[in-house]
C-alpha cells in the first residue's frame, strides 16, 4: 500500500514510446544494417572512446589498461572477486553484488516505490579493537588528505539497513561525514610501503569470502549515486559517458565514467526537508548532474532507479544506479558540460570530469553481458560498466514488454 512519504517511479507504455519514438522507416534500416535495436524503433549504439587523441590537452596517453591497484583502493576485478569469492557479482568481472533490482517491478507493475527512514542520530564509525589498525587508519587518512582526495568534510548519507515495507523498498539512513569514508571504505588497501596488513585483509579474515555486513559500524557504508543519461544520435539511443579525472578519490585512472556520480549528501536543512527519497536522494542526484555536466531537471525525463548494489572495491559500500533520458543533442550536452567545468575549475575541490575529447567508435555489442564484460579492456570504470549493464538490461526488458503488448 502506498504511503504519503513514498517516492514512486512510474513507467507506463507512453513513457517507453517517448524514449523509443522514431520512425518505422529508420527502424527498418537499423535492422537491415545489423545494428541491434530496442523496441520497434530505437537502436542502442554504445558510442564512446577507445582512445584519447594525443593532442587532447588534459588527458595524456596512454589512458587505457591503467594499473588497477591504487594507493588506497584496488579496483582489480579478479583480485576483488577472489577476496569476496562467496559473493555473487552482477556479472563476472564487474565487482558489484546486487541487493535489489528495480527493473522487474518497473516493467511488470509499471512502478517502483522507495521509502526512507532517517535517523536523528549522527553515525560515528567505531574503532578496530586492534590498535595497529587504528594507527593504519590515521596514516591512511593523513595521506588521503595530503594527496588532496578530500578538501571539505561534507555531511553524507550512510545506509544502515535495507528492508521491504509493504510494496516499497525501505532504506534506513543516518548522517555521517565524508572523512569517515576516508578512514574506512576509501582506504581499504592502504599499506605504508606495501608492508603490513591492510584494512581489507583484516576484515576479510573475519568474513571468510563475504563482504562485511552492511551494519558493520567500522565502515561508513555511505550511499553512492550513479546515473547514465541517454540521448538520441541520429535516432539511436546513445549513453553519454564522460572522461573521469585523476583528481578524485576513486576511479581516478582517466577512464570513461557514468554521466554523473557521487556520494549522497545529507540535506543542509533536514528539519525543513521532507523525509522522502525524492528530497534526500534524488535532489542530490540532480545536484551532481548540474555540477558535473551542467544538466538541470527540466533537461531530463524518465529518471528511474535500476538497482541497489554493494561494491567490492570499497568493501560493500552501497551504490544506486539510475537511468535517464534527454532530448538534448550531443553538441548541446558537450556545451553544457564544458560550462559546468569552467565553474568547477576555480574551486578548491577536485574536478571530476575532463574536457570531452574527440573519440573513435568501438565495436557494437549485441547484449548487456558483452557490453559489461568489455569495460576492463575498453577503458571503463567498473561503476560505468555496472551502470551500463543495468541500463541495457532495463532497455531490453522494456522492449520485450512492449513487444508483448497488444
Amino acid at each position: 500500500m502506498r504511503k504519503s512519504l513514498d517516492t514512486v517511479f512510474n513507467f507506463q507504455r507512453k513513457h517507453f514510446k517517448e524514449i523509443a519514438g522514431i520512425g518505422a522507416g529508420e527502424a527498418a534500416s537499423f535492422a537491415v544494417s545489423g545494428v541491434p535495436f530496442i523496441g520497434a524503433a530505437v537502436g542502442l549504439v554504445v558510442k564512446f572512446g577507445l582512445e584519447v587523441l594525443s593532442d587532447t590537452a588534459e588527458i595524456k596517453a596512454p589512458v587505457l589498461e591503467p594499473g588497477k591497484h591504487g594507493d588506497f583502493i584496488s579496483e582489480d576485478a579478479f583480485y576483488l572477486e577472489n577476496v569476496y569469492r562467496n559473493e555473487t557479482p552482477i556479472w563476472r568481472g564487474i565487482p558489484y553484488t546486487q541487493t535489489h533490482s528495480f527493473i522487474e517491478e518497473i516493467i511488470a507493475a509499471k512502478r517502483a516505490s522507495i521509502r526512507i527512514r532517517p535517523s536523528p542520530d549522527f553515525f560515528e564509525i567505531t574503532p578496530f579493537e586492534d590498535q595497529t589498525l587504528e594507527a593504519l587508519r590515521d596514516a591512511a587518512e593523513a595521506e588521503f588528505r595530503a594527496q588532496r582526495r578530500i578538501t571539505h568534510d561534507s555531511d553524507i548519507i550512510r545506509l544502515d539497513a535495507v528492508s521491504r515495507d509493504d510494496d516499497a523498498l525501505l532504506l534506513d539512513i543516518s548522517r555521517t561525514k565524508y572523512s569517515r569514508q576516508a578512514r574506512s571504505n576509501l582506504v581499504l588497501d592502504f599499506s605504508p610501503g606495501g608492508k603490513g596488513q591492510s584494512l581489507r585483509q583484516a576484515l576479510s579474515a573475519e568474513n571468510f569470502g563475504y563482504l562485511p555486513n552492511l551494519s558493520d559500524t567500522r565502515l561508513a557504508n555511505t550511499i553512492g549515486l550513479a546515473i547514465l543519461i541517454f540521448y538520441k544520435d541520429n535516432g539511436r539511443l546513445t549513453p553519454f559517458f564522460v572522461p573521469r579525472t585523476r583528481e578524485v578519490a576513486i576511479f581516478n585512472k582517466g577512464e570513461w565514467h557514468c554521466t554523473a556520480s557521487g556520494a549522497a549528501e545529507w540535506p543542509l536543512n533536514p528539519e525543513q526537508t521532507p523525509k522522502t527519497f525524492q528530497a534526500y536522494i534524488l535532489d542530490d542526484l540532480f545536484a551532481e548532474l548540474r555540477e558535473e555536466v551542467g544538466l538541470n531537471p527540466e533537461d531530463l525525463s524518465n529518471i528511474l532507479p535500476l538497482a541497489l548494489c554493494r561494491e567490492f572495491a570499497r568493501g560493500g559500500k552501497p551504490q544506486m544506479f539510475f537511468i535517464g533520458f534527454t532530448d538534448l543533442s550531443h553538441a548541446e550536452l558537450m556545451d553544457r558540460m564544458e560550462k559546468a567545468r569552467k565553474i568547477t575549475l576555480p574551486r578548491a575541490e577536485p574536478t571530476e570530469v575532463y574536457r570531452m575529447p574527440f573519440f573513435r567508435f568501438p565495436p557494437k555489442f549485441p547484449d548487456a553481458e558483452s557490453i559489461a564484460r568489455s569495460f576492463e579492456e575498453k577503458g571503463f570504470t567498473s561503476e560505468a560498466a555496472a551502470n551500463l549493464f543495468y541500463a541495457t538490461r532495463f532497455l531490453q526488458a522494456a522492449e520485450k514488454r512492449e513487444a508483448q503488448s497488444p
